[in-house]
């Protein structure tokens, strides 16, 4: 049910809430994230715990496709497919990573697996955000 839900956001997201700025998509799909993780860590709230996992859950697919598809279209058509395939292989292997490590700290608390996320969550947004500028600055050398 959550996978059909997450569709049909995903649809009206890319078809209403696509934004110019690549910087407003970031923050909607790991700043926000972020926060949540944030407010979970601080109230340890089942109820915020799981508002904080279903946002994670329909937020995931529906912007991936608008956040990667810039870099995406920066291949070469014979090579997209290429480029697709190993992001998704990373993905998933950063998944598995992430769900070892989660099994690690539920012997712990719920608690740590935000505090776990989070770290891993503003590491995403630097990543993303030195990739939005290496893309402008290859944008605006392409305008000259």
């Amino acid at each position: 049910m959550v996978g059909i839900i997450a569709v049909f956001i995903g649809t009206l997201i890319l078809e209403k809430f696509t934004f110019k700025n690549n910087y407003i998509n970031a923050f909607i799909k790991y700043g926000f994230r972020a926060v949540l993780f944030i407010i979970a860590i601080i109230l340890s709230n089942k109820s915020v715990y799981f508002i904080t996992l279903l946002y994670i859950l329909l937020i995931t697919e529906s912007y991936t496709h608008v956040l990667d598809a810039p870099f995406i279209n920066r291949f070469d058509d014979k090579l997209q497919l290429a480029f697709s395939n190993l992001r998704e292989m990373f993905s998933y292997f950063g998944i598995a990573i992430g769900t070892f490590f989660c099994g690690i700290l539920l012997t712990y608390d719920i608690k740590f697996n935000f505090v776990f996320a989070l770290i891993f969550c503003i590491l995403q947004v630097l990543f993303l955000f030195i990739a939005i500028n290496l893309k402008k600055k290859e944008d605006n050398c392409d305008r000259k």
